[in-house]
């Protein structure tokens, strides 16, 4: 069972409360695939030889099945977003105004929150699901051996093994120590065990490699707050904003390190912008505003929140909500 905290206690020692709440809350992207059936998938589209970003849809057709989500446009900085993804392998293509298909391949989306870059110079974004923080393309070639390894840590993951997910990636990185996408991964696994030093030494390293990928910025950002650095958290954050503006993990990320910092409203709009792709932001919200006198918003959060299907906490989080729905002695 996981306990609702006492938010006055809880967020009056902020540094406490913050990994709590990341805990109670299970970081978007250690435990996304105990979140929800569905996953959300982000996208970026690389290129600078082809139509105005915003001329380009993105379609995905299951490949068991056939069915399709389509017509999803690209925004003006080449994000995209799709929501509600059944796991499992689609078809993806990116299609200009004319129906002209400019890009197409498969792609394996994961439980949770997966992200995937298309670059259209390349014919495929030979994505990597190690099931941890994010799913991503390989940007460079890879070899045969670290490829095997990354196939290794997806069956660990798959089977719930994190310690063989750290192993089996950790020999991927020695395979191919210049890829940041492995990095990101390793990294995002030491955070699901909670060896937040070597997850930052990753995660850095991942950064470091490709800069101006927003990916490993948010998850370190989360790795910072684990370790009560939230104004190296917040920078990195706001790194992966400027990158990707539309993230939902970059917004979550933010709006935690400013949580932590006491900037109250400043993180209710961050979170704000993140609930839309993971449904925790609203129960954080919710905490909150509660502990600010805000019933009736924290009340609203909640009952959004718990609209959501899959919540693993759903038992818990309606009895809040009958609490706080119940009439205080003075208003009674």
């Amino acid at each position: 069972m996981i306990w609702i905290p006492d938010t006055n206690h809880i967020l009056r020692r902020r540094r406490g409360a913050l990994l709590f709440i990341l805990y109670l809350t299970a970081s978007i992207f250690a435990h996304a695939q105990t979140e929800s059936p569905s996953s959300l998938v982000l996208g970026e589209i690389r290129s600078d030889e082809v139509p105005a970003q915003t001329d380009l849809t993105v379609e995905a057709r299951k490949s068991a099945g056939g069915d399709e989500l389509g017509g999803m446009p690209v925004h003006a900085d080449g994000t995209f977003e799709l929501h509600g993804v059944e796991p499992g392998t689609y078809l993806f293509s990116v299609r200009d105004r004319t129906g002209r298909t400019l890009w197409q391949d498969f792609v394996q989306v994961a439980p949770g929150i997966s992200s995937v870059t298309i670059d259209l110079h390349t014919s495929s974004p030979r994505p990597t699901t190690a099931g941890t923080v994010s799913v991503t393309e390989m940007k460079q070639k890879l070899s045969r051996a670290s490829l095997h390894e990354v196939k290794l840590a997806e069956r660990a993951s798959h089977a719930g093994n994190r310690t063989d997910v750290v192993a089996h990636l950790k020999r991927a990185v020695e395979l191919s120590p210049s890829a940041p996408s492995l990095r990101n991964d390793l990294g995002a696994s030491y955070l699901r065990l909670g060896d937040y030093d070597s997850a930052r030494r990753e995660l850095e390293q991942a950064t470091a490699l490709d800069p101006e990928w927003p990916v490993p910025h948010a998850n370190l950002a989360l790795a910072l707050l684990y370790l009560g650095q939230s104004s190296a958290a917040e920078q990195q954050a706001n790194l992966a904003l400027r990158r990707a503006p539309l993230s939902a993990p970059a917004n979550y990320a933010a709006g935690m390190a400013l949580m932590a910092q006491g900037k109250w409203d400043e993180a209710l709009a961050l979170l704000d912008r993140a609930s839309a792709g993971i449904p925790r932001a609203l129960f954080t919200q919710a905490q909150i505003l509660a502990k600010h006198s805000r019933k009736e918003e924290a009340i609203a959060k909640l009952r959004a929140y718990l609209s959501h299907p899959g919540l693993a906490d759903r038992a818990e989080a309606a009895q809040w909500l009958e609490a706080l729905l119940k009439p205080a002695p003075n208003e009674r």
